[in-house]
């Protein structure tokens, strides 16, 4: 089931892959790939790259490894799972990563514009 967007989110990054929004209420990333759409607070985020991160790619995809395509993904106090493919994981990992991108780009725009200006 998809969360519906709400007027006050914010969307930080979106592709054919999927989307991200912050959503400065909740304090939260709500992050839709697919079908799916999961809200996590900022730490939970990091955990969620650093898990995606660590993903084999190479092994999904070796014939030796039959029963090993699937790769679930869940965390504690978490109220979602993911049972995610060779693709999803590769969908997941490029809207993930250009959130991050998205992010490490404002922050560096609201430190230049903190910074005094020098004539």
């Amino acid at each position: 089931m998809m969360q519906a967007v709400q007027a006050h989110w914010k969307e930080l990054y979106s592709s054919p892959y999927g989307s991200t929004w912050q959503d400065d209420q909740s304090r939260c990333i709500w992050l839709q790939v697919g079908g799916s759409c999961v809200s996590l607070n900022a730490q939970l985020f990091l955990k969620f790259r650093k898990r995606l991160q660590a993903i084999e790619l190479e092994r999904m995809l070796a014939p030796v490894h039959a029963g090993d395509e699937m790769e679930l993904i869940s965390f504690a106090r978490w109220e979602h799972f993911l049972l995610l493919d060779v693709m999803d994981v590769v969908a997941y990992r490029e809207v993930v990563e250009g959130t991050m991108v998205m992010l490490e780009l404002n922050s560096m725009i609201h430190r230049q514009l903190q910074q005094p200006v020098h004539r």
